[in-house]
């Protein structure tokens, strides 16, 4: 049998990428957790070679009584835990990266909800989009055993981005919080979120957490101040 010069490159070729059939896709979630606290927040990167402007897709899968919530943002996409750990799964939920590109490429992380003790403090709306230089939006925030007695004194608030807003040499801006209203150890209390005036090159992710400076306030955290925050993720539009 004779070996021509081109069937020996393809078979080298399919050693490398495959005779003809062009670069294997391959999708890898970069930062797998192996658990994650009721309420926590946590965001995943996806890393995709090949077609990467075609881009990838999150998805959860959890049972119908608690799958968190999922907002995609470009290659990575910020999850915030359900209250309390799914009851069907052993407090498992599954996150899978999908690619766009038809190949059907995937990776996927199955992580477990861990409950939480304490003061618990969650946010409503969990998820919401606005644009910059909008009026503030109202958030609810409910604290689960509270036992506050000090007006203003035992919730604290912050606005994180990914990358950093309002660190050094950074340009990307900050939403705000006002003051955190409401009666102490009544369980119940609202925060205005006002969006930074100017979003240029929009959209941007921005997490709300509201913190419990109570006791207590997280598992196996006893003397833990800031832990176990409620959260909620805001996308901001480009727009002044």
């Amino acid at each position: 049998m004779r070996i021509t010069i081109a069937s020996l490159f393809c078979v080298l070729l399919v050693v490398v990428v495959g005779c003809g059939g062009g670069k294997n896709t391959v999708v890898t979630i970069t930062n797998k957790i192996s658990t994650l606290g009721a309420g926590e927040f946590y965001l995943f990167a996806g890393n995709f070679q090949h077609d990467q402007k075609k881009g990838i897709t999150f998805s959860i899968t959890a049972p119908a009584n608690g799958g968190g919530t999922l907002v995609q943002y470009e290659s990575s996409a910020g999850y915030i835990a359900p209250a309390t750990p799914p009851s069907s799964s052993n407090g498992q939920v599954t996150l899978t990266a999908t690619a766009n590109n038809g190949s059907g490429a995937s990776d996927s992380d199955t992580f477990t909800i861990t409950p939480a003790t304490g003061p618990f403090v969650t946010i409503t709306p969990v998820n919401f989009t606005v644009s910059g230089g909008d009026g503030p939006t109202e958030l609810a925030i409910t604290v689960l055993n509270d036992t506050c007695t000090t007006p203003g004194g035992c919730l604290a608030g912050t606005v994180s981005s990914d990358p950093g807003c309002g660190t050094s040499g950074s340009s990307v801006p900050c939403g705000s919080l006002g003051a955190i209203s409401g009666v102490p150890g009544s369980g119940h209390y609202t925060v205005e979120y006002t969006p930074p005036s100017d979003v240029p090159s929009g959209p941007l992710l921005e997490l709300i957490s509201i913190l419990s400076t109570l006791p207590n306030a997280c598992l196996n955290q006893p003397n833990a101040l800031t832990l176990c925050p409620g959260n909620t993720m805001v996308i901001i539009n480009g727009g002044s």
